[in-house]
């Protein structure tokens, strides 16, 4: 083998640090893209769903948007006798072979939950509550009054056109009624109810569930605590801006210089 030139050999020394460099930089690019994230929160990580209610999951079973509706007929009797109160929630089986059974709902600390319809929750289907927000129906034209207000006749027809119990439009769905009573002072719009939901396969969750403001609160003067005073002050209000519009004309037409008298005196 021939004796290589010292600058052969230089040439040579610099192509080996040059390769070198370049795979450097390539494993610096590779390992600092896959590192970015390390040690980061996503944002996405904290999201929640955009419903009303709550949620858990217990086995395979997910418990969705699960609150207390606004009663739609005879609110305040509802609030005031503790009931009667509609629960609305999805509880979908997301097991492939598996079917399982909503046994019970219980209300820790006093109050019955009373289950209307098939219980069965059979794999890959799911069982639905309630009518929440409106999302299962089409409201009326011209129905922006609140839920209290509708007539009864009204909320049948709508219950009519969703489905009755255990006939979802949705063939995956089974349609039941949830009603709460004997809660006493426990529901409130704004506050939050725990209801323990008990499986025959997958077990007992507690879930806190949110009570439901209503759809449109309108506002009524009769809600005002100081309904009389409020309107006293506005009487005086409307008093004071006259008798300060009457005084300034007043001012002004004693500020005026009397030509009259003056001509007169000439």
């Amino acid at each position: 083998m021939a004796e290589q030139s010292p600058a052969q050999v230089a040439r040579s020394q610099r192509g080996i640090v040059r390769v070198a460099a370049a795979a450097a930089i390539g494993s610096a690019l590779v390992f600092g893209v896959a590192a970015c994230g390390a040690g980061q929160i996503s944002q996405t990580a904290n999201q929640e769903a955009a419903v009303n209610g709550g949620s858990a999951t217990v086995g395979q079973l997910a418990l969705r948007d699960v609150h207390i509706t606004y009663p739609r007929v005879n609110a305040d009797d509802a609030f005031v006798n503790g009931g009667p109160f509609e629960v609305a929630f999805l509880i979908s089986n997301n097991s492939a072979y598996q079917d399982d059974t909503l046994q019970s709902i219980t209300v820790p600390g006093g109050g019955s939950a009373t289950i209307s319809g098939s219980r069965a929750l059979p794999a890959t289907k799911s069982l639905r509550a309630g009518q929440p927000s409106l999302l299962l129906t089409d409201a009326p034209e011209g129905s922006a009054s609140s839920s209290a207000e509708v007539p009864s006749s009204q909320v049948a027809a709508q219950e009519s056109q969703a489905g009755s119990v255990g006939n979802s439009p949705d063939p995956t769905e089974t349609r039941i009624t949830v009603t709460l009573t004997g809660m006493g002072t426990k529901v409130r719009p704004g506050l939050t109810v725990p209801l323990e939901f008990t499986f025959q396969r997958a077990g007992k969750v507690t879930v806190n569930v949110p009570v439901d403001a209503g759809y449109v609160n309108q506002r009524r003067d009769s809600q005002f605590l100081n309904r009389e005073n409020a309107e006293a002050n506005e009487q005086n209000e409307r008093t004071n801006e006259g008798s300060e519009g009457g005084s300034g004309q007043d001012n002004y037409g004693s500020n005026l210089p009397n030509t009259g008298s003056g001509g007169t005196a000439g």
